[in-house]
């Protein structure tokens, strides 16, 4: 299960969209990756990520990968927000 830490959250209910803002933290323990950025996106109806802001992502072998955006991230586990 993808889990989405952050400040605060905000869900548009008619399209399915979780907005996370503020110190957001993502943990994938499935891909066994961590993501911090200022901003994420979940698109419920398309299980997918958008990550905003100073992205950060270390991955398992604890490579780090440094963005001003992340997109199209595919959430294949249910996402805990």
């Amino acid at each position: 299960m993808v889990t989405i830490e952050s400040d605060s959250q905000q869900a548009d209910n008619r399209t399915g969209v979780v907005t996370a803002t503020g110190n957001v933290r993502i943990t994938y323990p499935d891909r066994r990756m961590v993501a911090t950025s200022r901003q994420a996106q979940y698109y419920s109806k398309e299980g997918r990520l958008v990550l905003t802001g100073d992205v950060d992502v270390i991955d398992e072998e604890g490579r780090r990968g440094l963005a001003a955006c992340a997109r199209n991230w595919e959430a294949a586990s249910p996402v805990r927000a």
